[in-house]
C-alpha cells in the first residue's frame, strides 16, 4: 500500500517509496525454515502410538506455532507495515501496523 497523496501538501510529489530491506527478513525466515525442520524431526521421532503419543503432537505442534507467530509473522508484519516516503520536500517516516506512528522530517 502506498502513501496516500492526499496527505500531501500542495505542489509536494513523491519520489521515492520504499520499506526496509529485505535482509530484515532473513532471520524470520531461518527461524521458519528452523522451526519446520526440528518439528518435523521431533514428530518422526515422537512415539506413533501410546499414552502420550497425541499429547506429544499437540505439544510440539503449539510450541511450533507460537515460535512461527512470535518470530515469523510479527517481523513480517512489522516490515510489511514500515514505509519510508521521500518526496521533494520531506521524509516521511511510517510504522505500525494497528498503532500507526510517523516522523517527518523536512529536506531543507
Amino acid at each position: 500500500m502506498g502513501y496516500p497523496e492526499r496527505l500531501l501538501s500542495e505542489g509536494e510529489r513523491i519520489d521515492l517509496q520504499v520499506r526496509p530491506h529485505w535482509k530484515a527478513l532473513v532471520l524470520p525466515v531461518s527461524t521458519l525454515i528452523l522451526t519446520f525442520g526440528i518439528g518435523g524431526f521431533l514428530v518422526a521421532i515422537s512415539p506413533k502410538h501410546g499414552t502420550g503419543a497425541e499429547a506429544s503432537w499437540i505439544a510440539i505442534g503449539v510450541v511450533a506455532l507460537a515460535l512461527i507467530v512470535w518470530f515469523v509473522l510479527r517481523p513480517w508484519i512489522t516490515w510489511l507495515n514500515t514505509n519510508y516516503v521521500i518526496t521533494n520536500r520531506r521524509l516521511i517516516i511510517r510504522l505500525g501496523w494497528i498503532h500507526r506512528v510517523g516522523r517527518d522530517i523536512p529536506l531543507e
